[in-house]
């Protein structure tokens, strides 16, 4: 893949991702998958995907109930505590939090510790947080549609960074995605999504 089609490419998909009405949807799904899942394949083969790329397709195909290679998603609830602290006050997070829990309840394990706190406020009474202004999570949405996009990148064959924003050398995953993006009329640095890149890689 050249760099035009590479382009064409992460414009079509971010345009699809950011700008349709099933955004916040979808990454409430992101939401739950990054807080631990084991995976289970066609053939039997379990293992714990990182929710990036082609994965996160086949991943959020596979939650929807449509025709997947994975045959079966167990959450693990491993790093459940950054979702139940969005959760206090962003809705979308709170709404992720309370279908990750039910998920739990289905597949008969026990609830991680910080799910069994939440259940409890909401059985107290407590409500789900209400929009102040911009979603905190959109920003959080948009950064994850970045980093998904330069992995779906280095998936083929591109390297995530260059060694600086003016190495001469200026064609990796990260200069796509910022003429991308700048093609959709968001401008963003080359260093701001070596940041986002960085950031995402390590809370995974």
């Amino acid at each position: 893949m050249n760099y035009e089609q590479a382009k064409r490419l992460i414009s079509k998909k971010l345009q699809t991702e950011l700008y349709q009405p099933y955004g916040m949807e979808r990454y409430k799904m992101v939401l739950m998958l990054r807080t631990g899942i084991e995976a289970t394949t066609e053939k039997g083969r379990i293992y714990e995907p990182f929710p990036l790329g082609i994965n996160l397709e086949w991943l959020i195909k596979a939650l929807c109930g449509k025709e997947s290679p994975f045959v079966k998603i167990r959450f693990t609830g491993k790093r459940a505590s950054s979702l139940i602290d969005l959760a206090k006050h962003d809705p979308i997070a709170w709404d992720a939090a309370k279908e990750l829990t039910a998920k739990f309840l289905e597949q008969e394990y026990p609830l991680p510790i910080e799910l069994r706190q939440f259940t409890i406020d909401i059985l107290r009474g407590v409500e789900r947080p209400k929009k102040q202004g911009r979603y905190k999570i959109e920003n959080l949405y948009r950064d994850q549609c970045v980093a998904d996009s330069i992995y779906t990148l280095h998936e083929c064959g591109y390297k995530p960074l260059t060694k600086n924003s003016n190495d001469s050398e200026n064609n990796s995953a990260c200069h796509v995605v910022v003429e991308a993006l700048a093609k959709l009329g968001d401008m963003i640095s080359y260093e701001a999504v070596r940041s986002i890149w960085k950031n995402y890689k390590e809370s995974l």
